[in-house]
Order: structure tokens, then C-alpha cells, then sequence
């Protein structure tokens, strides 16, 4: 969720992450072209490493196909700093992998601690970590207007949009912080050699 300092932003949605066709890039920019007209006032962000099949100009050319404009940025890669500043100002994760080995996205658990909401697609373990939570939303394989409905219900409602906010926070401190983890282990040690 963006930081509030009293400035009038627009909806900004992020794509983090490798610029690969199974990371679905090319399906990020199909879900902005559906928010962009949907919700005009949106901005989309584009960040990770460049591949042989998407490199920034190739993934910038997309976004004029689309119709984009100068609404998308392309950043390629990026730092750790810039990662979280983005998380931290972004309003939507949109992490459309159709990748059949994805496990548990750490872009997913850090958008989750920076109180972005995420939508994704239902593959891997990305079902388990997000569910259908206020804080997220799972649609299918490559349904593009799924994620653009999810997408533009956030853009079109702040009220619902700081909710998802708050609940994405609250999940990942009550299922994936640090504290939560250790906890976990503590109690797996003891109950293991209370068993012994």
C-alpha cells in the first residue's frame, strides 16, 4: 500500500519478477491493458531480470502495443532497496507465473509483509500460501480478466483496497514472519523431545 503523505497517487500495479513467458510478463501486460481501461487513473510497473525472449525494450514495446503509454514503466533489474520501495508503494501484486515447478514465491511473502495485496495465478504452491484470503486473490492458468476484475475492484474501492492492505500484513505476521517461524521451531523441538 502506498505510503500516505497526503499526495494523490494513481493505482499502481507491480509485476516483480523474472522477464521470462512462464513468469507471465506478457500476461502482466495484458491484465494492465484491461485495468488501464477499466481505471484510467493506473500506472503499472514492470521489474526483474531481463531474458533472451523479454528484455526491457522488447517488454516496453508490448506495453505501446497495448496501448500503455507512458502509464508502464520497464525497470529491468533492480536492487533489494528499490524491491521493497516498490513493494512499499505499489498498490496490487501481480504475479501471473504459469511456471509448473513454482513453490513459494518469496515476492509473494514480501509483498504480503509490505501490506501489498496479490493476485496470482492458481499454480504450485502459490494456492497454499494465499488461498483466497481478503489480503490476495487466486484466479486460473492464464485468465487475464480474472485478474483485471480483482484488479480494478481494488482500484475502484480505496476502502476495500486498505483492507486487503491490512490483511496481507496480518497474514504474513501470523503465517510467515520471523517470529512466527521460530515459534514454530520451538515448539516442533520440544514436542520432539518431549516424545523422546
Amino acid at each position: 500500500m502506498p505510503i500516505d503523505d497526503g499526495a494523490v497517487r494513481p493505482f499502481t500495479v507491480l509485476f516483480l519478477s523474472n522477464m521470462l513467458r512462464e513468469k507471465g510478463v506478457a500476461d502482466f501486460i495484458d491484465i494492465a491493458g484491461k485495468v488501464s481501461s477499466e481505471h484510467t487513473d493506473s500506472q503499472f510497473v514492470v521489474a526483474g531480470a531481463e531474458s533472451a525472449e523479454y528484455t526491457v525494450a522488447i517488454v516496453e514495446e508490448l506495453a505501446l502495443t497495448a496501448e500503455l503509454g507512458p502509464s508502464t514503466r520497464v525497470l529491468g533489474p533492480i536492487g533489494q532497496d528499490d524491491k521493497w520501495r516498490l513493494l512499499a508503494q505499489a498498490d496490487l501484486l501481480i504475479f501471473p507465473s504459469k511456471y509448473k515447478y513454482e513453490a513459494q514465491p518469496l515476492t509473494i511473502l514480501e509483498s504480503l509483509a509490505s501490506g501489498t495485496p496479490v493476485v496470482a495465478y492458481a499454480i504450485g504452491g502459490i494456492v497454499d500460501v494465499l488461498g483466497n484470503q481478503d489480503g490476495s486473490h487466486i484466479v486460473p492458468i492464464g485468465d487475464t480478466r480474472a485478474a483485471a476484475d480483482f484488479a480494478i475492484s481494488l482500484a475502484k474501492d480505496p476502502l476495500r483496497r486498505m483492507s486487503a492492505s491490512n490483511s496481507a500484513r496480518f497474514r504474513y505476521k501470523k503465517t510467515y514472519s520471523f517470529a512466527t517461524y521460530s515459534a514454530r521451531w520451538d515448539q516442533a523441538l520440544r514436542e520432539s523431545l518431549a516424545s523422546d
